[in-house]
């Protein structure tokens, strides 16, 4: 009912061209004017705004409201100004167009002249800078942006310690900077962790953000489809292995299994000593509660999340299932009795426990636990929290959602 109602307040500054405008902030009228026949004017950040908002409330990509949005951004496509207001409100215009395009999967629109940002510009390489001084504090924090003052707005709830993870993971360069200011042993394990976390990146040692020009221009190191199959840590890319994360206890498990986890049991071996020495730890989990449902497990410092990742593919239709997936990738997922759902978890981490794996094994459900089927397992205590997901029953979102 939230959902819906949130919904329905935003198409309220939807236009019939497919654009949105925004009325509170200009005393009800849109801060673009208006049409010459009176009606009030879309603008670019607020359509870039209704698009995400859209996409974010369950809204089919096929929606005629969303297909209205996307021709109204495409005729109006530019990043040199806020499109209907000039260079009034540029940065939230620039930061809200990319937010929308990674919402509805798409690296850029093409405009009415078939002209897209790539025909102008090319993206050469991700560099993230990496404070050496204050990174283990920030690595160990709880803080969200917004307590910092860096957020978005007061209720960018993002954790500090995942969006410096997400950084690290997307870069093609790291720049570790301080390095005047952090003892030699400090600086090597840093880069150790570093080079776990992405071992494709290239790290370059700076002091007062001093950099060598060539080493961050003109690169030509971002592959797009090198990143969308982000993270790298994955899998260490060939001949990127290095002997000092060895040296420093710093290293990486892999757990696979074919059985569903007891959400109780994967969970206090999450909160207990088990995970000590975890640094970050990511993948898909089947918990025998959820059958139909992938988890996607994210951790990085103290701070932890699992969430939602859609239906497997054993628990929908075929006819549901995407289109680009080709059988090869399906057969290379599939196991009977259970089709694609598995374990798929990646843990790294200094001086790991040695039978973390076997700990890891030791939360699937039992021979016993299988025998009696998926109607009691739903039953299991389950200490995380519930799922919501959109309910997509009606062409019309209603906003309705269930709980898992």
């Amino acid at each position: 009912p939230a959902l819906a109602r949130a919904l329905a307040h935003l198409l309220t500054f939807r236009q019939p061209d497919g654009g949105f405008y925004y009325t509170p902030a200009a005393g009800g009228e849109s801060q673009a004017g208006k049409m010459p026949d009176g009606g009030l004017r879309s603008y670019g950040s607020m359509t870039y705004a209704g698009l995400k908002s859209m996409i974010y409330a369950g809204v089919s990509r096929d929606d005629p409201r969303v297909k209205a949005a996307v021709a109204w951004l495409a005729k109006h496509y530019t990043f040199a100004e806020n499109p209907g207001m000039g260079d009034s409100g540029l940065f939230y215009y620039l930061h809200t167009a990319a937010k929308s395009l990674d919402a509805f999967e798409v690296a850029t629109f093409t405009d009415e002249a078939g002209a897209s940002l790539s025909d102008l510009a090319r993206l050469d390489t991700l560099v993230t800078v990496v404070d050496a001084r204050n990174f283990f504090d920030d690595y160990c924090s709880r803080d969200e942006l917004r307590d910092r003052g860096i957020g978005l707005d007061e209720t960018d709830a993002r954790d500090v310690v995942q969006l410096l993870v997400d950084q690290i993971e997307f870069a093609n360069v790291i720049v570790i900077n301080k390095t005047d200011l952090v003892e030699a042993d400090d600086v090597a394990y840093l880069e150790a962790i570093l080079r776990k976390l992405n071992p494709a990146a290239r790290l370059i040692r700076a002091t007062a953000g001093a950099v060598p020009l060539g080493a961050i221009l003109d690169t030509g190191l971002f592959d797009m489809d090198h990143a969308a199959s982000h993270p790298g840590w994955l899998a260490e890319a060939p001949g990127t292995h290095v002997p000092e994360t060895e040296e420093y206890g710093i290293s990486s498990r892999v757990f696979r299994a074919r059985r569903p986890l007891h959400p109780q049991r994967f969970w206090d071996l999450i909160t207990g000593p088990a995970f000590k020495g975890v640094i970050r730890s990511k993948g898909f989990l089947w918990l025998a509660t959820r059958p139909d449902w992938a988890g996607v497990w994210s951790s990085a410092g103290a701070v932890s999340s699992l969430q939602p990742g859609g239906s497997w593919l054993a628990s929908a239709p075929e006819e549901d299932w995407p289109e680009e997936l080709d059988r090869d990738e399906i057969d290379a997922i599939w196991e009977e009795p259970w089709g694609d759902r598995r374990q798929e978890l990646v843990v790294i981490g200094a001086r790991l426990a040695d039978d973390l794996l076997d700990r890891l094994e030791a939360c699937c459900l039992t021979d016993d636990e299988m025998e009696a089927g998926p109607e009691t397992w739903i039953t299991l205590s389950d200490p995380f929290p519930a799922w919501r997901i959109a309910v997509e029953d009606d062409p019309e979102p209603s906003g309705e959602d269930a709980a898992i």
